[in-house]
Formats: C-alpha cells, structure tokens, sequence
C-alpha cells in the first residue's frame, strides 16, 4: 500500500510549504464558473473533523497487518470542504482516478506522522 500512496504522491500529489497539498487533475472541473486543473487540499482543522467526520479508519487485518479504510462519503465531504468547491463539482464532474488520487492526498492528513516537530521558544 506504501508503494501506491508514493507513486499517487509522485506523479500527481504535490505538499505546499503551508502543509497543503495539490493534485493536478488528469480531467479538469468547474467551480464557481471557473475550470479547474488541479485541486488544492488544505489541511483540516479539528473542527474539519469534529463536523464531517474522520474519513479515514486505521486498523489491522486477521494477519495483522495495517489497513486504510477510507468512507467514500465523509471522503468527499472532507474534499469539498478542504478545497473550498462545491460537493457536485466532486461527485458530479470529477473522474474516477483524480477522485482516487484526492481520495489518497488527503488521507495523508488522517494518519500518524510520527514524532512532532521541535520548533524553537
């Protein structure tokens, strides 16, 4: 699953100094009267989260191993919201694959990162 999230992140995924990311669409889309080529993705607030939900689940398989479970629903909410266009641009106009590769950009922002970062006082 590594290798798919790296490969989304390189071709089409790009993380912004702000801690944004962008993701150029293979297929463009409107929003308020404007045609969009690529989407950018803020990152979420807790109240993001506290509103539309978590979209996405960490757990483990009967293995044990890690798996990722994104709600397609919240998922699209989350997007919308993170990007500041209309859900029916999403769900109306977005193709499958630039939907599945926002789908992975912002999941980014769901899962662990590990330790934080140490700023200076």
């Amino acid at each position: 699953m590594a290798a798919i999230v790296k490969a989304v992140e390189e071709q089409v995924e790009e993380k912004l100094e702000d801690g944004s990311r962008r993701v150029r669409l293979h297929k463009p889309i409107r929003a308020f009267d404007k045609t969009m080529q690529e989407v950018t993705f803020r990152e979420p607030t807790a109240k993001d989260v506290i509103e539309i939900g978590n979209p996405v689940e960490i757990g483990t398989d009967r293995h044990g191993k890690a798996t990722i479970e994104f709600d397609k629903d919240i998922g699209t909410q989350m997007m919308a919201r993170l990007a500041n266009v209309p859900v029916a641009s999403i769900v109306n106009q977005m193709s499958v694959a630039d939907w599945l590769n926002c789908k992975w950009a912002i999941a980014n922002f769901f899962v662990p990162t590990g330790e934080p970062e140490a700023t200076s006082t």
